[in-house]
């Protein structure tokens, strides 16, 4: 691509040599020149090298994207990678080391990243990629675009869903092994902040064999290992459900859960290349502690009603449980939730809820 006008240019990979034309002074990777309006170039890489030759008019630039990049507020590059180790020429000299660049004429600020030939056959030194619907990548190999089909059959993705949830609650997480052409056995680690999430359980999909699944929500400070084995190849893409549990006193946002290790393989024990897409459990606002009847308000009705039912004269379906937890000791919610309410009516300025055991 000589010039790039007015276009939004992506998912673009270069793997042989490139140059420029005669009389051309800007040579790139990618394009020569990146112009606007309304120009972009993203999610895009060049193995190849590039060699430029000045004009009579203006000398030559050389980048392994681009050559040149103009108006860089109308001209985002982002998610570009270049082969640091591929030969950048001018006027028939070598540049060696600082002097290779993304971007030729190196006016602007971009988002273009060198990496060695070992790095660009590691699909995790592409940040930004898309590795489930649009690139295929494993180590060992450049990326290519899933839409050539050149990828390899024993590939899947692992995604997780995200579910959201209010402190104290409980939420689902739901692994599954998309365009799944046939596994065996799978070792899976999530990863996930032990502060915000507790492990509750895993659950299996019933439709796989349970007679080797095993689980360990204990395996690392912050991670969980699923094992799973099977004498024969299976299809299915729903593979199980993990159960948090977030934490009484968790802030509003998101909290990330994501897949820390993977090893997939057939029934022939032959390695299946895997592409992940992690997941996160967003926390929910709107819970007013210590508003036990939900009406809004913190007052003595809500100390009441908790009383009712620390008495046992109502039940947990006529109460919030989460709102009533104050007392953050982790255990159910009880005397010491009761006595911190009681505190907190008299004196709301200097008795906060909720507290936390000193």
């Amino acid at each position: 691509m000589a010039l790039s006008y007015g276009l939004e240019n992506t998912n673009i990979y270069i793997t042989n040599p490139s140059s420029s034309v005669v009389n051309f002074s800007s040579a790139g990777g990618i394009c020569g020149y990146s112009l606007p309006p309304s120009s972009s170039l993203s999610n895009c890489y060049n193995t190849g090298s590039v060699a430029a030759t000045s004009s009579d008019s203006s000398p030559a630039a050389v980048g392994g994207i681009s050559g040149s990049s103009r108006y860089p507020n109308n001209t985002p590059i982002r998610n570009c990678y270049w082969n640091v180790d591929s030969i950048q020429e001018i006027d028939g000299t070598l540049l060696e080391g600082g002097d290779k660049k993304g971007i030729g004429d190196d006016q602007y600020s971009t988002d273009t990243t060198p990496l060695t030939d070992a790095e660009m056959n590691d699909p995790s030194s592409f940040v930004g990629f898309d590795f489930v619907d649009v690139w295929y990548g494993e180590l060992g190999t450049y990326p290519v675009l899933r839409a050539f089909g050149t990828y390899p059959v024993s590939f899947g993705n692992i995604i997780l869903t995200k579910p959201s949830g209010k402190p104290g609650e409980e939420v689902d997480v739901e692994v599954s092994f998309t365009d799944n052409h046939g596994i065996a056995g799978f070792i899976l680690d999530f990863e996930y902040d032990a502060s915000v999430l507790t492990p509750v359980s895993v659950t299996m999909n019933p439709s796989l064999s349970s007679t080797s699944f095993v689980e360990n929500l204990n395996y690392d400070a912050n991670k969980i290992r699923v094992v799973w084995l099977n004498d024969i190849d299976v299809t299915t893409e729903e593979l199980f459900t993990i159960r948090f549990r977030i934490s009484s006193d968790a802030d509003e946002g998101e909290t990330p859960v994501d897949v820390a290790y993977v090893e997939v393989a057939t029934a022939a024990f032959s390695s299946v290349a895997t592409a992940k897409r992690d997941g996160w459990v967003t926390i929910l606002s709107g819970l007013i502690r210590g508003d036990v009847n939900g009406d809004g308000i913190v007052d003595e009705f809500d100390l009441l009603l908790l009383l009712q039912y620390i008495a046992g004269l109502k039940g947990s379906g006529d109460l919030d449980l989460i709102a009533a937890k104050i007392y953050l000791d982790g255990g159910p919610v009880g005397l010491l939730d009761a006595m911190l309410l009681a505190q907190h009516l008299a004196d709301p300025v200097h008795v906060t809820i909720p507290m936390a055991p000193q």
